[in-house]
């Protein structure tokens, strides 16, 4: 799991998202299929990709047991923690993420992601690699 602190990365807007759609086994966690940002190789060369937005209500847990795709996911709105399932070396077992910060999600990997915000939606937008 690649993690990189927020820095002179570009900003994201969730604000026109029409509908969110609640996942059916995780009451409180929403997945928009809106424009998001396109990732790119170094060499500018787009990846082929889905994107959108995922919304947890305060204080909800995301659990992804061994996931299916490469996923990228951006925080644009409030702070979570991510706990890592997955032995990867060098990986670490818990990483806070505020706005700005992204990491990477390996295909097979199980990890747990909790909105430490109490009153307030946290909001990333996600890229899953194909």
């Amino acid at each position: 799991m690649l993690y990189v602190p927020s820095s002179k990365i570009a900003k994201f807007s969730a604000t026109e998202v029409e509908s969110w759609k609640e996942l059916k086994d995780q009451p409180g966690v929403f997945f928009s299929k809106a424009l998001a940002p396109q990732s790119s190789g170094s060499d500018g060369e787009a990846f082929p990709a889905r994107a959108g937005y995922l919304k947890m209500e305060a204080k909800k847990i995301l659990v992804i047991q061994g996931s299916v795709n490469n996923v990228v996911l951006t925080v644009n709105k409030g702070k979570g923690r991510l706990t890592n399932k997955t032995d990867f070396k060098g990986s670490q077992g818990k990483i806070e993420m505020i706005v700005g910060d992204f990491l990477t999600i390996p295909v097979g990997s199980s990890f747990k992601l909790t909105n430490l915000g109490t009153k307030t939606d946290l909001v990333m937008s996600y890229v899953k690699l194909t």
